[in-house]
């Protein structure tokens, strides 16, 4: 039991720092936006791989 109360705790201690990331840095996480043919609604700016692919 003590091994699953860590891990859930480590898990939480995890998710707790990527929130904290994203609150403050203000960057989209990683691949959030893109995906074969389809538009991405909270991104301002195309990714960088779509535009190399319109040019």
């Amino acid at each position: 039991m003590t091994t699953f109360i860590f891990t859930i705790g480590i898990f939480l201690l995890m998710f707790v720092a990527m929130m904290v990331g994203v609150l403050f840095g203000r960057m989209p996480i990683q691949g959030s936006c893109g995906g074969i043919g389809s538009k991405c609604s909270s991104c301002s700016k195309p990714c960088s791989k779509k535009i190399k692919e319109q040019s």
